[in-house]
């Protein structure tokens, strides 16, 4: 089963639409920067569009989904250290990201469970990768303490090469991408059976 349009499915909930109360990024994806991220709340992640959907239900019982995202603002107590660009970078403060033009693939294996004697269908080996962001623009307070003419020159340098600072986020947004994705599936696999949703 193949959805082509430009708008397959479009999910809405009042924002945040994810919250975490401690995230550690390690040292990200170059191994230049750690990161560590509180009380991180994500708006409009839950809004997103389904490209295309392919379902195998001969071999396996599997789905894949090409999602797209218009924007997704991250709001998130931070705490860096190390080296981006030609920045040392050691502060903490609140990041505000807002994002632009997502696109990401999601993949998963499904399997058929019982339930009230009748057969369900859920999810294993969920997976998100492949994501790109088009745009993106950076907000991180206190950088550098008090220093506020610092702060706001590192904030002009990181948002002039912004992709730098998207690889280093890139394990959270492809976690929380995940997790919404896949949660809201999930709760919508379990108000059907099996024999609703494929009936021969």
């Amino acid at each position: 089963m193949t959805c082509r349009t430009s708008n397959c499915v479009r999910n809405s909930k009042k924002s945040p639409s994810y919250y975490k109360r401690a995230w550690r990024n390690g040292r990200g994806e170059t191994g230049k920067l750690g990161a560590d991220f509180t009380n991180l709340k994500v708006y409009g992640a839950d809004k997103f569009k389904v490209k295309s959907i392919d379902l195998n239900l001969k071999d396996k019982l599997h789905l894949a989904l090409d999602l797209h995202f218009d924007t997704m603002r991250i709001v998130t107590d931070y705490k860096i250290d190390g080296n981006i660009l030609v920045l040392k970078l050691n502060g903490h403060g609140v990041m505000d990201a807002n994002l632009t033009d997502i696109s990401a693939h999601a993949s998963t294996d499904a399997k058929q469970y019982e339930k009230n004697g009748k057969t369900h269908l859920g999810f294993i080996n969920s997976d998100v990768n492949g994501l790109v962001i088009k745009k993106a623009h950076f907000q991180l307070d206190n950088i550098f303490g008090d220093n506020e003419q610092l702060n706001v020159q590192t904030n002009q340098v990181l948002n002039d090469s912004a992709e730098e600072l998207i690889k280093e986020l890139a394990p959270v947004i492809t976690s929380v991408t995940r997790d919404i994705v896949f949660g809201i599936a999930e709760k919508t696999l379990q108000r059907y059976t099996f024999d609703e949703l494929f009936p021969q």
